[in-house]
């Protein structure tokens, strides 16, 4: 009898520790390949993540393209309407989705750039503002530093700033990177090399002023 209390007290754990394991499995989120799928068969929702998963960093890009929240904004709007359009003729085995949107972003960030025939003025986003609880001495040397910082990036020539952007502020590999811009991986090395260089030196150069 005891021994059949004890099978009983074993299997009611067992029991319960399954439930306890597989109620509290999170459900594996969709590839970016299956919701572009479902996207371009209408579903709504799919599209809605994707956009959520990616507008952030396509938004951030192209900001630091062109040194405008408001034309970033613009830019961002327009690489998603694109992706709309061309859900039926994207194929995943071409690429990640992720360099496929940094691509179109690069393309709609130089086309804006070249209608405003300069170089518009770097603001900063709202989100990054100093808070009222910060020390505002240090937040207002934080938003100097982060202002310069964006200036001599935008100073530099569009092909040394995309792949900066891309590799040291959106943390793409030179894979990546070479399949977001269309160009050799030794190519975009050889950018990234220079344009380290060139912000190092612009950065002592203006520290010097």
């Amino acid at each position: 009898m005891e021994r059949s209390f004890a099978r009983i007290g074993n299997f009611r754990r067992t029991a319960v520790n399954y439930l306890l394991v597989t109620s509290t499995e999170p459900e594996p989120s969709p590839s970016d390949g299956e919701l572009i799928a479902s996207a371009a068969a209408g579903e709504r929702e799919a599209f809605v993540a994707i956009y959520e998963r990616h507008h952030a960093g396509i938004f951030r890009f192209a900001r630091s393209m062109t040194g405008s929240t408001a034309l970033a904004e613009d830019v961002t709007q327009d690489v998603f309407v694109a992706l709309i359009r061309e859900l039926k003729r994207y194929d995943p085995e071409l690429g990640a989705l992720r360099t496929y949107l940094y691509a179109i972003a690069r393309n709609v960030s130089r086309h804006r750039l070249r209608q405003q025939r300069r170089f518009v003025g770097i603001d900063v986003a709202p989100g990054k503002e100093p808070r009222a609880t910060d020390d505002p001495a240090r937040a207002a040397m934080q938003s100097q530093v982060v202002t310069r910082v964006r200036g001599l990036i935008k100073g530099l020539s569009s092909r040394y700033r995309e792949v900066l952007i891309l590799c040291d502020l959106q943390g793409l590999s030179y894979e990546e990177a070479s399949a977001a811009l269309s160009t050799p991986i030794g190519t975009v090395r050889s950018r990234l090399h220079r344009a380290r260089k060139q912000l190092a030196d612009r950065l002592v150069r203006s520290g010097r002023g």
